[in-house]
């Protein structure tokens, strides 16, 4: 019986470890103005305070990255992460995002986070996600949105880069605490599924 309830407890493990992981992100609470542990760290345009100390702006941490943008102006924050693309996961880019204490209708048209393949040359795009403030967020208002991609084998091997950019009329909205999942195939978790399903008929077997 304790055998059995160790080999559930192997094939649980194994499931978790294949159903998602975390993947470094160089300083995704943006602490400080150099994150660049791997050689990458954040990169970003005029208007981008970073980091930027104000508990009513951060979500994690201390600091966080704060767009402080003119009118009819636009900045970027972006990242080439050192995590390779593998065929067959899905990566999914998320961030926390805090509007600002102004009206948006008048500040600030469209938030966009996207996901690149980086070959070293080229970037070529793989997905974005956008926030509008004539629908999606109020004034005063945190949001998580999030942005995936699953990887067919086109990209396999290149870095993924990361982007973060506020188009137009912005004032002063942050993010903070960015992460980067990535989940294998539906298949990679049926062999996992299979191999603890074979595990216990050899188990049962031998205790005939």
């Amino acid at each position: 019986m304790k055998k059995t309830t160790l080999i559930v407890s192997m094939v649980c493990l194994m499931a978790g470890m294949a159903s998602a992981a975390l993947l470094p992100v160089d300083n995704a609470s943006f602490e400080s103005a150099d994150g660049a542990t791997d050689g990458s760290g954040w990169e970003y345009t005029s208007g981008v305070l970073l980091p930027f100390a104000n508990a009513t702006y951060v979500s994690d941490g201390a600091n966080c990255a704060l767009f402080n943008v003119s009118a009819a102006s636009s900045a970027v924050v972006y990242q080439q992460t050192a995590n390779s693309i593998v065929s067959g996961q899905t990566y999914t880019l998320s961030v926390d995002f805090f509007s600002g204490r102004y009206d948006l209708s008048n500040y600030w048209d469209t938030f966009a986070m996207q996901m690149w393949a980086d070959d070293g040359s080229t970037l070529s795009f793989l997905a974005q996600s956008t926030l509008s403030s004539a629908t999606d967020i109020a004034a005063n208002t945190w949001a998580t949105p999030t942005v995936s991609y699953v990887a067919d084998g086109t990209y396999a091997g290149q870095d993924i880069y990361i982007q973060f950019q506020l188009l137009n009329n912005a004032h002063q909205p942050s993010i903070d605490n960015v992460q980067l999942d990535a989940v294998p195939e539906p298949a990679t978790l049926g062999l996992v599924a299979m191999f603890g399903a074979g595990m216990l008929f050899i188990r049962r077997k031998l205790a005939i």
